[in-house]
């Protein structure tokens, strides 16, 4: 008989690719970026994955005066993301770059079934 968790893994990653937004997942690329001799510029090594992310909440932040951000919670699948995310990847959804700045794994048991990720743009 199966566990009643175990029954509710696939229900992440169901609903993430059903219900989900289209975007562009750019992981940091370990060990920094690329440098040109010529220019002299460091460019910023990523990898991009296209995945569906189900945003949950978008909340705009007022700092005062006409600065504004906006914070988002979003969900991806373990399943389709294949890495762990961390702080110094962003996400671009819906022409926004929203930079990682809190990162929930969710489990069930204890296996893996979601990225929790609030992001922010500005």
């Amino acid at each position: 008989m199966a566990t009643f968790d175990a029954l509710f893994r696939g229900v992440g990653n169901d609903l993430v690719e059903l219900f989900g937004s289209t975007c562009t997942y750019r992981q940091s690329a370990v060990g920094g970026g690329n440098y040109d001799p010529l220019s002299g510029a460091v460019s910023d090594a990523t990898i991009e994955y296209q995945v569906k992310a189900g945003v949950e909440q978008i909340t705009r932040l007022e700092n005062g005066g006409t600065n504004e951000a906006l914070e988002a919670v979003m969900w991806f699948s373990h399943v389709t993301l294949p890495i762990e995310p961390t702080t110094s990847d962003t996400v671009v959804y819906q022409g926004k770059t929203w930079q990682v700045i809190e990162v929930n794994p969710q489990f069930a048991g204890d296996q893996l079934i979601a990225f929790g990720l609030k992001v922010r743009a500005n």
